[in-house]
């Protein structure tokens, strides 16, 4: 038996001898295979293709033709965005800006007509920007498409055009909107604010996530008001409005107002301002504040502190529903 124990250990000696020169020889050849062609060889080693950090300042732009664009898709970055009129009938783009390490503005920036979508990206990709970049996009008058925008960051402004609807839509920074007609218009940032000025629309959607809300002259067959943290600020409404905020106050004046008038918010007074000779019923309540009206209400349900439900003239075809759950409600007459 022990004689059996000393064979066994002798040959597992020899085989781990055996094993690891095998692997040693393997490992060899397979490193030697694995080096650059020109090492093998013994040839120079292959020069590394780096940036060279250079400059690179660039002003493109470029014209389509406003009869083959039907649609305008664009998605930027963080750059200065300004949407304006064209002068001529035809859809122009300019971007102007510097980088560092880039030898083509193509490299951070496409613009270009796919079928008749014009295609607009900023890809920047960690490249980095040396300064302000920005962008312009001129509109044909009457173009009857649609015109969707989507910015990182940044500031964007748009005014003195039409479209068949426009959508824009902001990760941070301020939105800037004036002069502007469309079927459909939706207006969104998530944080910061939205500044608004003659617009005509069918249906207006304004939304802020964080920021404020402020302008005038807007008329809509509906605007749509979303806001989760800041004050609304409008003046010379026309048409229906549904405001729906969170945390901030909303004052809002009506030129014209439509057959409904519906404001809510969770934390924020309201105060309201409508021409004197409207006709509507009222139904306005505060968790935690007063309710007072301008108008003579003829009580049809509640009267008290914070509640008022009843009847202004004769007519009932307009609704006009205001609601806070901390703050006060006040109802002018203009």
């Amino acid at each position: 038996m022990k004689i059996f124990k000393m064979e066994s250990g002798r040959l597992a000696k020899w085989l781990a001898i055996v094993l690891v020169g095998t692997a040693l020889i393997s490992g060899l050849a397979l490193l030697a295979s694995g080096l650059p062609r020109a090492v093998r060889n013994n040839e120079p080693w292959p020069t590394m293709r780096v940036r060279d950090g250079k400059d690179l300042t660039f002003n493109a732009s470029q014209g389509f033709p406003g009869g083959d664009v039907k649609e305008v898709t664009a998605d930027f970055s963080f750059e200065m965005v300004r949407i304006q009129p064209s002068p001529d009938g035809d859809f122009h783009v300019r971007y102007t800006g510097a980088a560092r390490g880039i030898d083509d503005w193509k490299e951070v920036f496409t613009m270009e007509l796919r079928g008749d979508v014009l295609f607009i990206d900023s890809h920047w990709r960690g490249i980095p920007p040396l300064g302000g970049v920005s962008a312009e996009i001129l509109v044909p008058a009457g173009f009857d498409g649609s015109v969707n925008i989507v910015s990182g960051s940044g500031r964007l402004e748009a005014g003195g055009f039409e479209a068949g609807s426009l959508g824009i839509s902001l990760g941070s920074g301020s939105l800037d909107a004036r002069e502007l007609t469309a079927g459909a218009m939706s207006l969104r940032t998530a944080s910061g604010r939205i500044s608004v000025d003659s617009l005509l629309a069918d249906d207006l959607e304004l939304k802020a996530g964080s920021g404020s809300i402020r302008g005038g002259g807007l008329t809509a067959d509906l605007t749509d008001v979303k806001i989760s943290s800041g004050r609304t600020v409008l003046d010379d409404v026309s048409g229906s409005l549904v405001l729906n905020g969170s945390s901030g106050s909303a004052s809002i004046t009506f030129t014209s107002p439509g057959s409904l008038v519906d404001v809510k918010v969770s934390s924020g007074g309201i105060d309201v301002s409508l021409p004197e000779d409207t006709e509507f019923t009222l139904d306005a309540s505060s968790s935690s504040g007063r309710v007072d009206s301008d108008f003579p209400v003829t009580v049809t349900g509640q009267l008290g502190r914070n509640e008022i439900r009843g009847r202004v003239g004769s007519s009932g075809e307009r609704s006009v529903l205001l609601r806070t759950s901390s703050g006060n409600i006040d109802l002018h007459s203009s």
